[in-house]
């Protein structure tokens, strides 16, 4: 085991430099997860505007089925009206 007392400077110094790697990995861990959050955030949003525009669209083709099933009756109903 490393002895940590400050008045043993060689076991210190050892000790510090080993801080101070790890300190830097865990930096660029911190990093690394950061960018990958982020990323994760905008596919996320993407995702949801994908949706809402498929909702949308779907929501639009109802309507137009729901325009054209009246209609069709209307002309049909002229038709025949007309023909008899």
């Amino acid at each position: 085991m490393i002895n940590m007392d400050v008045t043993n400077g060689g076991d210190w110094t050892k000790w510090s430099k080993h801080v101070l790697i790890e300190i830097v990995r865990l930096n660029e861990c911190y990093t690394t997860l950061y960018k990958d959050m982020n990323k994760l955030q905008i596919e996320i949003a993407s995702l949801k505007i994908e949706n809402k525009m498929k909702q949308r669209f779907s929501a639009s083709a109802w309507g137009l089925i729901g325009a054209i099933i009246p209609t069709l009756i209307m002309i049909f109903y002229l038709i025949h009206s007309a023909g008899g």
